[in-house]
């Protein structure tokens, strides 16, 4: 049953990720641009990658606070997101 919901998740993703494409390409996408903290969100991101997969080690080390970025949280969750969770 695990195995079922991992892959109806990825199934998921893989669904959006191909509308989000064609949205992109139509100039039909919306962007949410808002501050961001890109340590923050590598962090949550590496949690959510080692739920996913226990497996897999990452360290991140990050010296210093980084200053806020503006972007749209959702694709850079995305572009970061899809190279750890197809390991």
């Amino acid at each position: 049953l695990q195995i079922i919901d991992r892959e109806t998740d990825h199934m998921q993703e893989l669904i959006t990720n191909l509308l989000d494409s064609a949205r992109l390409q139509a100039g039909l996408m919306e962007m949410n641009f808002q501050p961001i903290r890109i340590d923050v969100l590598m962090s949550d991101l590496l949690v959510r990658s080692q739920l996913h997969n226990p497996r897999m080690v990452v360290n991140l080390q990050i010296n210093q606070p980084l200053q806020p970025i503006t972007g749209n949280p959702a694709r850079l969750t995305q572009v970061f997101e899809n190279p750890a969770l197809n390991y």
